[in-house]
């Protein structure tokens, strides 16, 4: 790919860009529940800026994301004037990669250690290590007449950008999770097959095939849809 040219290949490029995702993270507050099953190794464990004694437990997903652009808060949207010098309006974009705060604190404080200046830590909580913030990275100020071609300058900027550039689309890590073995969001599918409200074993079983997870028939057949009755057969 050398250049992007409609707004909509823009639009996911930047969607699934790693670089504007960071996985969604779930609270853990009773990590020996029997409920959690073999996600219990997977489960990380932070104290950073938290009180003495304390900790924070959190399962942190492989296929579910807080992308950049699908947030109002972190794509800026600008509609300038038009003046007498330049007589067209223009949309003016601001963006950049987002984080937790609990990412950006350990980032400021390990900046800070290594300069040898302010070792301040904060005071943090569980919602810091769950709540994100955005960022503006001025390099990729992006306009246009219209939303759609600063979106694709916006694209292309990103594209061209060395800290950012091009990417092989990972479907939302799908090609690369581990499977029900090792990924939390597989072995969650695998242990609640009823959750992708299929209406019928039939259609289940397709999707266990298509997602290449194993079910039994003992298993599938304790499985309850969650809207309507099965098909019967004629």
């Amino acid at each position: 790919m050398k250049k992007i040219k409609s707004p909509h290949k823009a639009w996911w490029f930047i969607m699934e860009h790693p670089a504007f995702r960071i996985p969604y993270r779930t609270i853990v507050h009773d990590p020996e529940a029997e409920h959690w099953h073999e996600k219990k190794a997977l489960f990380k464990t932070e104290t950073f800026g938290l009180p003495a004694g304390e900790s924070v437990c959190y399962l942190e997903h492989t296929h579910m994301f807080y992308k950049a652009i699908e947030d109002k808060n972190h794509l800026w949207i600008y509609f300038a004037k038009p003046t007498k010098k330049n007589k067209k309006s223009r949309v003016w974009l601001e963006f950049g990669p987002i984080q937790y705060w609990s990412d950006h604190y350990k980032e400021t404080a390990q900046h800070n250690k290594e300069k040898g200046t302010d070792h301040w830590i904060p005071k943090l909580d569980e919602k810091s290590y769950t709540t994100y913030i955005g960022s503006h990275d001025p390099t990729l100020d992006s306009y246009g007449a219209t939303f759609d071609d600063a979106l694709v300058q916006l694209a292309n900027k990103i594209f061209k950008n060395k800290e950012y550039g091009n990417y092989k689309d990972d479907h939302d890590g799908r090609k690369t999770c581990g499977g029900k073995d090792k990924c939390p969001d597989c072995i969650n599918l695998a242990n609640q097959v009823w959750v992708p409200c299929r209406n019928s074993k039939d259609e289940i079983r397709s999707f266990l095939l298509k997602h290449k997870l194993d079910c039994t028939e003992e298993e599938l057949a304790s499985v309850e849809p969650v809207f309507g009755k099965q098909k019967k057969k004629k």
